[in-house]
């Protein structure tokens, strides 16, 4: 029996540039944005190291509770308060034949970890351990480390989860450090003080209002639908990166406007800009008339893909590649593929303006 015809699609996931070959029809250049799963929440904690001493190392662990979905990529930030302790090194606890892909960065203080996590997706369970940030003892006392922000958190169907609450966990280091530390879930918010309700987050709507060839100028709608006055910080983001913020108080049933503008680079055909405000998220793809560039990662282009239109089970598919650097260093990317239940992935290294052609093999 025929398989439907196979397409490739370029995406972007957790910084690293894939290529995906799916059972549809045609060439597709954009993702479709992802939808919520229907009614699924979750919340992510933070577990302190149950000894931390000076001059010593133990890792905490972020948990995801509540995942029945299964979880297959996610984006957040962490932040590390207190001169008891440093933020060091990352363990990712996933494992696949193909993934996880991840980006990594952190200080001392603050740590951003995105991973797709491909074959290695974790099954459904009411509690997932996600990574582990290593704490390094620097003196006796207590420092804080809290889930600050959460980009993205999806299931296995490529679901967006409800981040329901969040966690701030309190580290003890040396003498005071007895008890293994306290933890505690509470509703995420930038502000819990001066009586503001930090269990209520606004409504949010965004709006393009209108684009010029390098920037876009929006409107955000904030609302506050319950029964007690909130106070929030609310962050604009363009391709994950922060451009704005602005705080905004509300009393119950209040409604109030704020107005912004993101840069559009010069060699991008859209942007995919976000409103957060607490756990209050509304997002919208910016999109710029009459640029049809492909997708990018920034630094290398997916100009040109070409494949098989049908294959049949047990062919050999090939695919075809071709990636430009329009910049003046050289830059590697990391290219991932599919077929089916089969992934793939490979380096791609491509000179100051110049082109590599990549030839992809996988069987169908």
């Amino acid at each position: 029996m025929r398989r439907p015809r196979t397409q490739l699609v370029a995406v972007l996931v957790a910084g690293v540039l894939v290529l995906s070959l799916t059972a549809s029809i045609g060439l597709v250049q954009a993702v479709d944005e992802l939808e919520e799963t229907d009614g699924n929440s979750v919340e992510i904690a933070v577990v302190p190291p149950d000894d931390l001493e000076p001059n010593e190392s133990a890792p905490a662990t972020v948990v995801v509770e509540g995942a029945t979905e299964g979880i297959s990529a996610y984006e957040l930030t962490l932040s590390l308060e207190g001169d008891a302790a440093t933020v060091g090194d990352i363990e990712i606890l996933a494992e696949g034949d193909s993934g996880p892909m991840t980006t990594i960065d952190h200080d001392d203080d603050e740590v951003s970890v995105g991973a797709a996590l491909l074959e290695a997706t974790h099954d459904p369970a009411e509690e997932i351990d996600i990574f582990e940030v290593e704490l390094e003892g620097e003196t006796d006392g207590t420092a804080t480390l809290a889930v600050d922000d959460v980009t993205e958190l999806t299931d296995a169907d490529v679901d967006r989860y409800e981040i329901s609450a969040t966690d701030t966990a309190t580290v003890q280091v040396g003498d005071g450090n007895d008890d293994g530390g306290e933890t505690g879930l509470s509703a995420s918010s930038p502000d819990d003080d001066d009586g503001f309700d930090s269990g209520t987050d606004p409504e949010l709507d965004l709006e393009v209002q209108n684009v010029t060839d390098d920037e876009a100028h929006l409107e955000v709608t904030a609302t506050n639908p319950g029964d007690e006055p909130l106070e929030r910080t609310l962050d604009l983001e363009s391709d994950g990166q922060s451009v704005d913020t602005s705080e905004f108080a509300l009393e119950p049933g209040e409604t109030t406007t704020l107005e912004s503008a993101v840069s559009i680079p010069a060699d991008a055909s859209a942007v995919d800009v976000t409103a957060m405000a607490g756990n209050a998220t509304a997002e919208t793809e910016v999109e710029v008339e009459g640029d049809d560039s492909t997708p990018t990662n920034g630094t290398l282009d997916l100009a040109e893909s070409q494949f098989p239109s049908e294959a049949e089970p047990g062919d050999q598919i090939t695919a075809e590649a071709t990636v430009t650097n329009d910049d003046s260093e050289s830059h590697t990317a990391s290219l991932a593929y599919a077929v089916a239940d089969t992934q793939t992935t490979t380096d791609v290294t491509v000179a100051p303006d110049d082109t590599e052609t990549v030839t992809l093999e996988v069987p169908y």
